[in-house]
């Protein structure tokens, strides 16, 4: 049911778009002016009103996911058994229970630290997990990757308006979803230490 509301709302802002831009062709020629003057830039504020933020959005995802998305490892859980001797044994895995700082719990040695934030300009989310040593600190790895668009606009959407922009909507950079897999086993890895 909702579809068909989106549906009408499409159907209408496109009888206005085309009433407007018709509407000031005809306006240039009384004035003796060429129609593409007037029916040009109405065009565009017609465009503008509803989809100002698609160019830029799809230009800050991009840049975002070429210059700091991606999935590193500084120390393998073969590297970390290795600096860690008799340590492993010791460990034991314990149910995603999150602690007091938000991160989950893997065992008694490690923490996986799993973050959102945005919207930031245009619609872009910023997603980071890590795997940290408690004891150290030192980061295990780190996944970032970047999201834009409010999410899916058939279900609750927080963002009110903005939330209908379905166009909006990509979830990954490009190897993003390869890279999340990838966290996602070296979690279950540093968890079975």
């Amino acid at each position: 049911m909702i579809g068909l509301a989106y549906i009408a709302a499409f159907v209408v802002y496109l009888i206005i778009f085309i009433a407007v831009v018709w509407l000031a062709a005809r306006a240039a020629r009384k004035r003796n002016i060429k129609r593409w003057k007037w029916g040009v830039p109405a065009a565009l504020f017609m465009y503008l009103v509803v989809f100002w933020d698609h160019i830029p959005s799809l230009l800050l995802h991009d840049y975002y996911c070429e210059s700091e998305a991606g999935f590193w490892i500084y120390t393998s859980p073969e590297q970390w058994v290795q600096k860690n001797p008799g340590v492993a044994e010791t460990l034991v895995e314990t149910e995603d229970v999150q602690s007091e700082n938000g991160a989950y719990i893997l065992n008694q040695r490690f923490r996986w630290s799993v973050k959102k934030t945005g919207p930031h300009p245009v619609a872009l989310f910023r997603h980071e997990q890590t795997v940290f040593d408690v004891v150290t600190g030192e980061v295990m790895a780190r996944y970032v990757d970047f999201s834009r668009g409010y999410g899916n606009p058939f279900t609750y959407n927080p963002y009110g308006w903005s939330g209908l922009k379905f166009w909006l909507g990509k979830n990954h950079c490009k190897g993003g979803r390869k890279n999340q897999g990838k966290m996602g086993n070296l979690i279950l890895t540093y968890k079975q230490i």
